[in-house]
């Protein structure tokens, strides 16, 4: 009991320094990242905007692919998980969302030589909000927000006036796996169960007359694969698949000036891939690189996103402190509605602090974020915290 006290006693201290020391970074940061209004409201958050989940590895600026090796694996790379060998908790937020309070809760264990087979298997269960959206104004079809309009409700057609919502969660069961004769080479797969919900209701340009309401359902099963192989000891090599042969199944209510309507349909996701390398430059020092690329036909919309990711963490320069920098550069974000998108800077940096006390670790990223930044043309700040337990 007393042991649990003094527990409460460290991290109650440790947020009340965070908020003395930094209760102007938050008052700015809020400000920074307040959207731009002309006229309309639009919001967009989530793991699916190019940023990822957790303080440590957006202050990486998502270059994990080949490092990760925590409950955060379940995310970044499956195969990361079979580095655990204890059982971790963790829970991440960014306090200026507005639509997600929670943007990754996860536990992960281990079991070593399972059934005597000589491998080892890591485990883990993750909840991740992938995608909440809320738009409610005039939207062109070319225009930036229609990107992520039609990743909500692929079939919306043309220019349109009117409101949008929705929400896209990820339930997913993740397992990564490595043989004690071979500890080099770790793998890793998930499921997630993709729900997804949009309710819009407006009119568009091609029937500026005809009021719509539209509620949409939508399930997929989600499959990720992952790899990580130490090709020598200061060298490790990553690679991860997301959304593989990922269908959605949709089905729509539509009321307009007809009357109601019920179509059903099937979408494929993008897919995603991501190659990725660490290098081990000495004892205190990870210097680490991802190229991302998520491409394919979702709806009426071909999107292709293509990033590039340098991360670089400091290890113990003061006790229990690790730091952690990175810059995520956009390599091209097109849609065949849209022109090529040009971001409003080259890179956008990333900067972070890990506190390590006993059993927990605390984390904080400070970061651009890339749809607020778009939006503005202008640099956005925004700021992650993370709370991992390890028993």
């Amino acid at each position: 009991m007393q042991q649990g006290r003094q527990l409460l006693y460290r991290i109650g201290l440790w947020f009340n320094r965070i908020g003395q020391t930094s209760l102007y970074l938050l008052v700015v940061i809020i400000s920074l990242a307040a959207p731009i209004s002309h006229g309309r409201t639009f919001y967009a958050e989530g793991s699916d905007l190019m940023l990822g989940v957790g303080a440590r590895n957006i202050a990486l600026a998502g270059a994990v692919t080949a490092g990760t090796g925590d409950v955060y694996s379940a995310y970044w790379n499956p195969a990361g998980l079979a580095k655990i060998e204890n059982t971790q908790i963790t829970i991440s937020n960014k306090p200026s969302y507005d639509l997600i309070p929670v943007n990754y809760l996860a536990a992960a264990s281990s079991t070593d030589n399972i059934l005597d087979t000589g491998w080892n298997l890591s485990y883990a269960f993750a909840f991740i909000p992938r995608l909440h959206i809320y738009g409610n104004g005039t939207f062109r079809d070319d225009e930036f927000e229609s990107i992520f309009m039609r990743y909500a409700l692929p079939e919306l057609a043309g220019d349109f006036t009117g409101e949008l919502e929705s929400k896209t969660k990820d339930y997913r069961f993740a397992f990564g796996l490595t043989s004690q004769n071979y500890p080099e080479l770790r793998v890793g797969f998930s499921i997630g169960y993709v729900d997804c919900g949009t309710d819009y209701c407006g009119v568009t340009a091609d029937a500026p007359g005809n009021y719509t309401v539209t509620s949409t359902g939508a399930t997929a099963f989600a499959f990720n694969y992952g790899m990580q192989y130490d090709y020598s000891q200061s060298i490790v090599l990553g690679l991860n698949m997301n959304d593989i042969s990922t269908d959605l199944d949709v089905e729509v209510l539509e009321t307009d000036n007809s009357g109601t309507t019920t179509n059903i349909y099937h979408i494929e996701f993008p897919r995603e891939i991501v190659l990725g390398v660490l290098w081990h430059y000495s004892d205190s020092i990870d210097v680490s690189a991802d190229y991302r690329h998520l491409s394919g036909k979702y709806g009426d919309y071909e999107i292709k996103f293509r990033t590039a990711r340098i991360g670089l963490e400091w290890k113990r320069p003061w006790k229990d402190i690790d730091i952690q920098t990175g810059l995520l550069i956009p390599i091209e974000i097109t849609s065949d509605k849209t022109e090529s998108l040009d971001a409003p800077y080259f890179g956008a940096p990333s900067f972070g602090i890990s506190w390590n006390i006993d059993d927990f670790k605390l984390d904080s990223a400070l970061f651009f974020d890339p749809v607020a930044s778009y939006q503005a043309d202008a640099p956005r700040a925004t700021l992650e915290l993370s709370v991992s337990y390890q028993f």
